[in-house]
């Protein structure tokens, strides 16, 4: 987590943006479900998504 960049956190804002219904309704801490992403290996978006 030390090594963290810019973007990284992009790329986490928009795997979260394109699944909002997989974090929707929780009352989990952003830190929290970043640290999971990152150890899930950070899975990224199929395909191409305009933003």
């Amino acid at each position: 987590m030390q090594e963290i960049t810019e973007a990284d956190v992009m790329n986490f804002l928009k795997y979260v943006w394109a699944r909002p219904a997989k974090y929707a309704g929780n009352s989990w801490r952003i830190s929290e479900v970043f640290a999971t992403w990152m150890t899930s290996g950070t899975p990224e978006l199929e395909g191409e998504i305009n933003y």
